[in-house]
């Protein structure tokens, strides 16, 4: 696949995932790239189709990624996949230098969701602060519900020409990254709308999910969001990992069970 700035462009139409690190320059260059950065669904569901395409049914099965380096503008993705025991398939996806930009996997089981906080969580303050590190957002992020729009088959088409081979072969029955995304967008927007710091913030490192059922044109579907988890990196000192649940829904529901992991600094240590 070639990440042309069309189709980040268009992802960001279909998804509602627009932020400006997609699609300014000038944006882009002052948060230390050459070029506006692929969105990270962009590339998870490169991966889907492109697995799809190899014979996995990734759309049906659990699926799961995690980020490695950012996917620029012009970048070419190649996704290498290979068998992992139990039914299970492994992937890479690739650019143009041989560089990993994510990995994951399909048939795996939801792990992210089922960390527990850690201690880290309970020591937030009573108030909000004026800036809100890791232990802020865990404590003070509201739970959030949102209605998603649904239904479009033109848009279900435009979302998987993205991702069609040189064939032109359909790469998947169902896009479950396209709604998935549609329910980041929301969390996202929301948690952009809080006052993190401005260094180091919101970086988004992984996702999985797992779709129930494809809902129909029909119903009515809301995503509904929440701060899940917190846990110490151990590479990044200073830094936590925190898993935001992702579901959608029609009615009482749950068609889609997803989790957003994202890198938020932790509060300074006084003195």
């Amino acid at each position: 696949m070639n990440v042309s700035r069309e189709a980040i462009r268009t992802f960001a139409e279909l998804t509602g995932d627009d932020a400006p690190i997609h699609s300014d320059p000038a944006f882009a260059k002052r948060s230390g790239f050459a070029a506006p950065i692929a969105q990270g669904l962009l590339v998870a569901a490169f991966a889907e189709a492109s697995l799809s395409r190899r014979g996995d049914d990734a759309a049906t099965r659990p699926f799961e990624i995690r980020f490695q380096r950012p996917v620029l503008t012009d970048d070419r993705l190649e996704c290498r996949a290979a068998a992992a025991g139990d039914g299970q398939t492994s992937f890479e996806v690739v650019n143009q230098r041989d560089e990993i930009v994510a990995r994951g996997g399909t048939g795996n089981a939801l792990a992210w969701s089922s960390s527990a906080p850690s201690d880290a969580a309970s020591q937030g303050s009573s108030t909000p602060a004026d800036v809100w590190y890791a232990e802020d957002v865990m404590e003070h992020f509201e739970f959030g519900e949102a209605e998603i729009a649904w239904g479009d088959d033109a848009a279900v088409d435009r979302f998987g020409a993205l991702f069609r081979g040189g064939d032109d072969t359909t790469v998947s029955p169902f896009p479950a990254a396209l709604l998935f995304a549609r329910g980041f967008a929301c969390f996202l927007g929301a948690l952009l709308d809080c006052p993190l710091p401005e260094a180091g913030s919101a970086g988004h490192i992984g996702d999985h999910w797992r779709l129930y059922r494809i809902p129909g044109a029909d119903e009515t579907v809301r995503v509904r969001y929440r701060a899940a988890s917190l846990n110490g990196s151990r590479s990044r000192p200073g830094m936590a990992i925190v898993g935001f649940a992702i579901d959608l829904c029609v009615d009482a529901e749950r068609v889609l069970e997803g989790e957003a992991v994202i890198m938020i600094p932790t509060r300074p240590v006084a003195g």
